[in-house]
């Protein structure tokens, strides 16, 4: 779009108050416990397909009292939309549906207001703290002051809610059966109408989380680990029965076996055993919805279908080139494999492992108008992996796909001003892209694309990246860097 939304977040941890431009690459800059993650959990949270349903279902079969103005409209106007629309859906050339107008953008406004209220209020359980440390949150949305956007705004929301349509009533190729089972409930077009707003608006999300080394390396354990442990409930009963029986068996007129007497004794060990795991100080799953999102999608792989569109191929070529090889999935696992050998996932190098889950991402699920979060990119890579990285950041945002990052790394930040000055500059690309890692011009971006802010341990989130020159103050590493000299020199 012409102009980007800002997204205005106040008391989040020790966020006093930030205002995050949403261009197509964002960084976040600052210490450890900046809550710099967290504040990109709440992008998600917004952008997040199971809160969208959530707020539906709550509205819908839970809603006290009169319902907000927006979601009127969406009863009584949008759903008649999409009702008449269905009845002409048999025509030879039906139309494309425009179920939205630009005279409907205070709707959109007032119903992300609402919205953005109801997220505030489960927040907690999205990232999973206590819910007084978010008591105070504020949420909310500034829209640009121009008409373009309005408009852009109004034709992609369309073009999702006709995609969606298309699926949902005829299929990937118009099978007829499908078609005749179009009337569905009011919830499903009411998910149709929300997600194509907040798609619109924010991206449709994906977290790859700090944890995600560890989380392919061993996503089949946790499955098997979690999987199993549930049934462990299933044993402890029969166990607890059994045990009685044994001890029932016990009283009566024939005396007790030695054998008897030593199951009953393993019985018991075995069920305070269990019980002690099972109890929630040994046993919790509550990880944030982001990090379970992540592990879900890595337990899914051996059974997902890939995404076979020139995007994914084109964007999966490139990011081989940092790995220096690919990542294959199959019914035993997953694979790092070279010109010269395959390798498990488990015995890969540290990078590898770090990595695997972007490239998962691209190969199994991406698509253009995503939001992909990043937590410190840079994490298990060499510093000359860090800088293809950032450069592969870019293509993905010069591909349609808009990244969120946070990042301690001097080497991302300081090789992003190489990327902006090589957008700006005014030589040709093909002659100066081969002085750059991954060399392709895909990588060279516009400053007016690109976000930085620098998350202080006062509270403060500062813009640091200046348009008009292309540089970012990056004092979080450059104060380090000083004391570090200064070290040498006392010494």
């Amino acid at each position: 779009m012409s102009k980007n939304l800002k997204l205005r977040i106040k008391n989040l941890g020790i966020v006093k108050n930030a205002t995050i431009e949403l261009s197509d690459l964002i960084f976040f800059i600052g210490k450890n416990n900046t809550n710099k993650t967290w504040t990109a959990y709440v992008l998600h949270a917004v952008a997040s397909d199971s809160m969208l349903r959530k707020y539906i279902y709550r509205n819908l079969w839970f809603r006290k009292g009169r319902p907000c103005s927006a979601w009127e409209k969406i009863i009584n106007h949008y759903l008649g939309k999409i009702e008449s629309y269905l009845r002409e859906i048999d025509a030879p050339q039906s139309s494309e549906l425009s179920i939205f107008t630009s005279s409907d953008a205070s709707f959109i406004k007032d119903l992300l207001k609402h919205y953005l209220g109801f997220v505030t209020k489960h927040i907690h359980e999205f990232i999973s703290i206590d819910k007084n440390l978010v008591k105070d949150l504020k949420i909310s949305v500034l829209f640009p002051k121009e008409r373009e956007f309005e408009r852009e705004l109004i034709a992609r929301i369309n073009q999702y809610v006709n995609r969606s349509l298309r699926t949902l009533l005829l299929g990937e190729e118009g099978d007829e059966e499908i078609k005749k089972k179009r009337f569905y409930t009011y919830d499903l077009w009411i998910y149709v109408i929300l997600n194509s707003i907040m798609r619109a608006l924010f991206g449709r999300p994906f977290n790859l989380p700090v944890e995600r080394n560890t989380l392919v390396t061993f996503a089949t354990l946790i499955s098997l680990g979690e999987g199993k442990f549930v049934n462990i409930s299933n044993l402890l009963s029969t166990f607890k029965e059994l045990h009685s029986s044994i001890t029932t068996y016990g009283t009566q007129e024939k005396p007790k076996l030695e054998l008897t007497d030593q199951f009953t004794k393993f019985s018991e060990q075995l069920i305070s055993f269990i019980d002690s795991v099972m109890s929630a100080q040994y046993y919790n799953y509550n990880y944030p919805v982001p990090i379970k999102l992540f592990k879900e999608f890595v337990q899914r792989l051996t059974s997902l279908s890939p995404a076979d569109k020139e995007l994914n191929s084109k964007l999966l070529n490139i990011l081989k080139e940092v790995i220096g090889g690919e990542i294959t999935v199959d019914k035993r696992g997953i694979f790092y494999k070279t010109k010269e050998v395959t390798l498990p996932i488990f015995v890969s190098s540290s990078m590898v492992k770090s990595l695997a889950g972007l490239y998962a991402y691209l190969g199994y699920r991406a698509e253009k108008g995503d939001l992909l979060i990043i937590d410190e990119p840079e994490s298990n890579l060499h510093p000359e992996a860090q800088v293809k990285m950032v450069e592969f950041l870019a293509c993905m945002a010069n591909n349609g796909i808009r990244v969120l990052t946070t990042t301690h790394s001097p080497y991302v930040v300081d090789h992003l001003t190489n990327l902006l000055e090589a957008k700006r500059s005014q030589k040709k690309a093909k002659d100066i892209r081969e002085k750059f890692f991954l060399k392709t011009e895909e990588a060279f971006i516009d400053r007016n694309r690109v976000s930085a802010y620098f998350f202080t341990e006062s509270g403060e989130v500062k813009d640091v990246l200046d348009k008009k020159s292309g540089m970012i103050d990056w004092e979080t590493f450059s104060s380090i860097s000083d004391r570090i000299n200064q070290i040498y020199y006392e010494i």
